[in-house]
């Protein structure tokens, strides 16, 4: 039998799951070995925004469908690069993710993060304000008002 050209196959057996676990967990491991390009290394995210958006736009002509960068890689992304002390392109990176999802309280929550760690309390707190607007659940308004009260106490 001939492999067609670009075809990745993986076979695995579950020795220790029973029939219902077995078609539960091959469903999730074989969904992440098909879509594993989507998981970016670290070597790539904290090249930067640029490096990471253009990860994502190439897997659009990989898969043939619109690829935008994930809300958790923008998220993951940026506290790399914080990490690295590249507030700057983590900044970028998250400009962009608002524009793609412009309606995320994560990312806007995110910003709001950001723009504390650089020390600017008034964008800190224009974007806990905006992202708990947006937050449906109890518990993510409540970080946020955390948040906001402990921008107020320094």
């Amino acid at each position: 039998m001939k492999k067609p050209q670009g075809l990745e196959k993986k076979f695995h057996t579950y020795d220790q799951l029973n029939h219902t676990e077995v078609l539960s967990q091959g469903l999730y491991d074989g969904l992440k070995f098909v879509f594993k390009d989507f998981y970016i290394s670290d070597s790539i995210s904290t090249k930067g925004a640029e490096a990471t958006i253009s990860y994502y736009k190439n897997l659009n002509k990989k898969y043939g469908f619109n690829t935008p960068v994930p809300v958790g890689a923008i998220n993951e992304t940026c506290a790399k690069l914080l990490e690295k002390k590249l507030a700057k392109e983590a900044i970028a990176l998250i400009i962009h993710g608002i524009k793609v999802h412009p309606n995320n309280f994560a990312l806007i929550g995110i910003k709001g993060e950001i723009h504390q760690y650089l020390n600017e309390p008034k964008m800190a707190v224009d974007h806990y304000k905006k992202a708990s607007l947006l937050a449906q659940e109890a518990i993510v308004k409540n970080k946020y008002k955390v948040l906001l009260e402990n921008i107020m106490l320094h």
